[in-house]
């Protein structure tokens, strides 16, 4: 009887290990949820949508001057903009992000960049257009990095996370007003 209790006891405290591992480092390899969740500053995220807006207005307008003729920048802008829509950027409400979601969002960026490299290889630009597409590659490499490094975080807790996500977040948000910049010197040299 005396076996059974502690072999119960040390199950229980064992489970309570777990749990309370799983809370501390969300990420590890002993993780069951493996999430975390994330709160954007609403205010941010206001601005950030509001950008967005202006800057799909922009576009817009860029697309209708040009009629039928749509060049590769043009073209390509409308599919790198989709990694600045991802919805944990446009959310004011807490999400749970999994490493799975962090793929998602690495993919996304991987895809963008590998259109940036497209254009810079493929189109002609002017000089200031060029260092700006040059500047926006290299915090896209950045970004990438900062999301693999999330990504593989087994052993950061849960607040060392939410600071690493905030950072991410904020990252995107000037990866996002680059692209803006580059788009816009590109579309002052038509």
């Amino acid at each position: 009887m005396k076996k059974k209790k502690l072999i119960g006891l040390s199950f229980a405290l064992f489970l309570v290990f777990i749990l309370f591992f799983n809370w501390i480092y969300p990420y590890s390899a002993l993780s069951v949820t493996g999430s975390v969740p994330y709160k954007s500053d609403p205010i941010v995220v206001e601005q950030y949508n509001k950008g967005l807006k202006e800057f799909k207005k922009k576009y817009q307008n860029h697309v209708d001057e040009g009629g039928l003729h749509q060049d590769l920048t043009t073209d390509r802008i409308q599919y790198i903009l989709q990694m600045y829509e991802q919805e944990w950027l446009l959310s004011k409400e807490s999400m749970s992000l999994s490493k799975l979601d962090l793929d998602g969002i690495l993919s996304e960026v991987q895809e963008a960049r590998r259109l940036l490299i497209q254009l810079t290889f493929e189109e002609s630009y002017d000089k200031e257009t060029k260092m700006f597409l040059k500047i926006l590659l290299e915090d896209t490499l950045d970004l990438e990095k900062r999301i693999s490094y999330l990504i593989h975080s087994e052993h950061h807790t849960r607040q060392e996370l939410d600071n690493v996500m905030g950072n991410v977040h904020m990252s995107f948000i000037s990866n996002f007003n680059l692209f803006t910049t580059f788009f816009e010197t590109y579309s002052g040299q038509r």
